[in-house]
C-alpha cells in the first residue's frame, strides 16, 4: 500500500510539472515582459523631408526665405515644413527658423516644443505666413536654430539646413562670412548636433552646405527639379 501511495504522489507531481510547463510554453514569446514596447518609446522617429530621411525625437529647421525662394521655392518650404510638423507624433521636440537679412524663428521664445495639437495648429499657422526677404544671411538663423537643438532635452536632436548655399550678406564678404558661419558652428555646437544640409533651386553654391554636414555628421544632399 505504501508503494502504490508512493507511486501515485510521483505521478501527481509529474503531470503538475507537465502542466506548469505547457502553460508557459503557451505565452506569447514576449509575455511578461516590456522590452519590444522599450525598444519602440527609444527608437527615433522617421522624417521625411524634401525626399530625404532623418531619424530624431528633437526636429529643429533652418530655411531660407531669401528673394531667391519668391520664385515658389517658399511654397515649397512650407508646404513640406507643414507636412512634417502635422505628422509628427506627440514625442517630438520641434522648433522653426527662416532666414534671410534677419530671422524670424517659432516659437519665439527660442525653446522648443512638444508636438502638441495645439502647438502643431500654431506652427502651421506661422509657417504660412511667412513671406520672402532679402540677403542670404545664415549664421545668425545657424546660430538661432542651434540654440533651439542645444536647449532640447529630446535624446536625438536633428538640425536640418535647406537653402541654395549662397552666403551673401549685405556688408560681408561671402567666402569669408562663409568660413565665420562654419568657425562658430565649430564652437557652439556643444551637444554635437547632427546638421544635414539640402541644397534647392536653379543656381547653388554646394560648398558651404557640403561643408557644414561634413563637419557635423550630417548628410548633404542636392535637390533638383
Amino acid at each position: 500500500y505504501k508503494r502504490q501511495l508512493l507511486w501515485g504522489t510521483l505521478l501527481c507531481a509529474q503531470s503538475g510539472a507537465s502542466s506548469d510547463t505547457k502553460e508557459n510554453l503557451d505565452l506569447p514569446y514576449d509575455a511578461g515582459g516590456d522590452g519590444d514596447k522599450g525598444a519602440d518609446e527609444d527608437a527615433p522617429e522617421v522624417v521625411v523631408f524634401y525626399g530625404q530621411s532623418f531619424e530624431g525625437d528633437g526636429i529643429f529647421y533652418w530655411l531660407d526665405r531669401s528673394s531667391a525662394t519668391a520664385d515658389g521655392e517658399l511654397n515649397i518650404e512650407q508646404r513640406e515644413t507643414v507636412r512634417n510638423i502635422m505628422d509628427f507624433s506627440p514625442r517630438i521636440k520641434f522648433g522653426v527658423v527662416f532666414y534671410d537679412s534677419g530671422v524670424e524663428k517659432f516659437p519665439a521664445s527660442g525653446l522648443p516644443i512638444e508636438a502638441t495639437p495645439s502647438n502643431k495648429q500654431a506652427a502651421v499657422n506661422w509657417v504660412m505666413q511667412v513671406v520672402p526677404g532679402t540677403g542670404t544671411c545664415v549664421m545668425r538663423g545657424l546660430l538661432e536654430a542651434l540654440k533651439f537643438a542645444n536647449r532640447s532635452t529630446a535624446k536625438r536632436n536633428v538640425l536640418i539646413y535647406l537653402g541654395d548655399g549662397f552666403t551673401t550678406c549685405p556688408q560681408k564678404e561671402a567666402v569669408a562670412y562663409s568660413q565665420k558661419t562654419l568657425s562658430e558652428v565649430r564652437s557652439r555646437n556643444t551637444k554635437n548636433i547632427q546638421i544635414n544640409a539640402i541644397c534647392v533651386g536653379t543656381q547653388v553654391s554646394e560648398d558651404f552646405p557640403k561643408a557644414l554636414a561634413a563637419m557635423n555628421a550630417g548628410t548633404y544632399s542636392r535637390v533638383t527639379r
